[in-house]
């Protein structure tokens, strides 16, 4: 069963990606990136709170996803500021290594932490139960993580 809505949502990325390009959502390098931070800042500073407040007091499973989408949002904006900023100056990034935590979204540039910066995710930590940072070498295209995890170097993120 988790293979077919993995491989459903592999597909709907597809679709998403042609639907962009069609509609000539795709622009240059500077341009995307400013359309990314302005995505994620919406994200993180008007769509996850109120969802989250929400989620909080109805005392919804939710709450705990909102929360961590919530951090990972502002996360991703300064990285895709980071990476604006090295394009303004005819740069790369300087690190090419980015890890991915599978359970709370959050993404790193080079070394990865023990565990996800979220507090609430480091509280929930159990040894129990583990899953993987995934490191990508292609940055943030798709990896699955069964892939990264035999091909790539992998660090326990610990989760309950």
């Amino acid at each position: 069963m988790a293979r077919l809505f993995r491989t459903a949502a592999e597909a709907e990325r597809i679709h998403a990606e042609g639907h962009l390009n069609s509609l000539a959502g795709v622009a240059s390098t500077a341009d995307n990136l400013k359309a990314a931070i302005e995505g994620e800042t919406y994200e993180f500073t008007e769509m996850y709170p109120p969802m989250l407040e929400r989620a909080v007091a109805a005392g919804h499973r939710a709450r705990t996803m909102f929360g961590f989408a919530l951090k990972a949002e502002a996360v991703h904006a300064k990285l895709y500021q980071a990476a604006l900023d090295a394009v303004a100056q005819g740069k790369d990034l300087a690190e090419a290594r980015f890890y991915l935590c599978p359970f709370c979204g959050n993404i790193e540039f080079g070394v990865p932490p023990r565990n996800a910066p979220s507090a609430a995710h480091r509280r929930r930590s159990s040894s129990k139960s583990r899953r993987s940072w995934a490191v990508s070498r292609a940055g943030l295209a798709a990896l699955p993580l069964h892939r990264a995890a035999s091909i790539l170097s992998i660090n326990a993120c610990n989760r309950n």
